[in-house]
């Protein structure tokens, strides 16, 4: 079976997503915020700027980010993305969504040279969403555990 109809065949329950959408365009966080809406998820966070970014994710555990290339001035979402793993306000299981309305070969590259689980170029689809949706959630859902084992101190893995 292909991975397409794997994906298919699994529902996830997007209701108990917790999400972080990162863009300087409120039009367009919220054209996002409508969409994961309309699959389901309500636990929706919108961060306008970095700095909002940061402060929520210090105190909030997300299971995906949603976040644009260009924010600002200072930094872009590749930068933050760094930032927020450097300094461990997000999880190793959290799932990245890099976007871009700029779909140039600069941008895809340093999109992915930060390594999210995936980039979607705007405008976004309903249809396009709930399936970048269900493959990170996938992805997340599979390297858990490995990242729990990572975690645990060696000793206890060998008792």
């Amino acid at each position: 079976m292909s991975q397409s109809n794997n994906i298919q065949s699994i529902n996830i329950d997007f209701s108990k997503l917790k999400i972080l959408i990162v863009d300087d365009q409120r039009s367009a966080a919220l054209i996002l915020k409508s969409l994961l809406n309309s699959l389901g998820v309500s636990d929706i966070d919108i961060a306008q700027t970095h700095q909002v970014a940061i402060a929520s994710c210090k105190k909030n555990h997300y299971d995906l980010l949603l976040t644009d290339y260009h924010l600002d001035a200072t930094l872009n979402g590749f930068e933050l993305l760094c930032l927020l793993r450097r300094r461990k306000y997000i999880s190793a299981d959290c799932g990245i969504i890099m976007i871009s309305g700029d779909n140039s070969t600069e941008v895809i590259l340093t999109s992915m040279a930060v390594e999210p689980d995936s980039f979607m170029t705007k405008p976004v689809t309903l249809s396009v969403i709930k399936k970048k949706l269900t493959e990170v959630r996938i992805a997340c859902i599979e390297r858990k555990p490995i990242y729990e084992a990572l975690e645990t101190p060696r000793g206890l893995l060998w008792q």
